[in-house]
């Protein structure tokens, strides 16, 4: 049997859509439209890092890690991979 082509293997892998929801994508409804905007401009912002966002977002009093921050920066966040 032919070893089948890369395209052929990326044809058959299953988009996963399924897992827990993204909290910063979460929380975005429940902000105003100033925080929204500000919390987008800081994610936009390269000189401000995610450590410094997440300290922020801690001390108006959301819970949010590190890592689920750096995942909806990348937009590689639940919301982003259930789109398309």
């Amino acid at each position: 049997m032919p070893k089948q082509t890369l395209a052929e293997a990326l044809a058959q892998q299953v988009p996963n859509n399924g897992g827990p929801s993204c909290v910063v994508c979460d929380m975005l409804p429940t902000l105003s439209k100033e925080d929204v905007a500000a919390l987008n401009n800081a994610l936009e912002n390269p000189r401000i890092t995610g450590t410094m966002i997440v300290r922020a977002l801690s001390d108006y009093g959301a819970t949010v890690s590190i890592s689920t921050l750096r995942r909806h920066r990348r937009k590689e966040c639940a919301a982003f991979r259930n789109v398309g």
